[in-house]
């Protein structure tokens, strides 16, 4: 979908310092994923999700201090409060809670399957509130994301 089915668009990819970023943090995220799976001594959902909240505020602050300072400071409206609100509630706590569980239930290798309905709620959200249309290569995107899982679940049906 990123590509919009276009090998042009691949091989004139250009990257910069935010692309090797998001890589870490890729890598990071996978690290977090299966040593979660593995840890021993459980902590309850919610005390793990108050200890990723809490780090996630140190780590963010020092980031804050310096924007405000020497970029712009925040300046409250509805649509920023709003998508606070969403981040926080929807997008991190919901979220993050759920993928915990997932992870501990069945594993980071059988979890990081839907990993891949990411860029399809990306798309799904950007036609609905932004008004994106939709093209061809999203519902081919869709459609082989959905057959993708679909065929990583039957496949560890079979095996159990």
């Amino acid at each position: 979908m990123i590509s919009q089915g276009s090998l042009e668009v691949i091989f004139a990819l250009a990257f910069n310092i935010g692309d090797l970023v998001m890589l870490v943090a890729v890598v990071a995220w996978a690290l977090y994923a299966v040593e979660l799976h593995r840890q021993r001594e459980h902590l309850s959902g919610t005390v793990f999700l108050f200890y990723i909240a809490v780090t996630g505020m140190i780590t963010v602050f020092p980031f804050y201090i310096t924007e405000t300072l020497f970029i712009r400071e925040f300046v409250p409206s509805w649509n920023g409060v709003a998508a606070i609100v969403y981040v926080s509630l929807f997008a991190t706590v919901i979220a993050v809670y759920l993928w915990n569980f997932a992870i501990r239930s069945v594993g980071a290798t059988h979890a990081s399957i839907f990993l891949n309905l990411i860029p399809v709620f990306g798309a799904a959200f950007a036609m609905y509130f932004l008004g994106e249309d939709l093209y061809v290569f999203h519902i081919i995107g869709t459609s082989l994301v959905f057959a993708g899982i679909v065929m990583t679940v039957r496949a560890r049906l079979r095996t159990t």
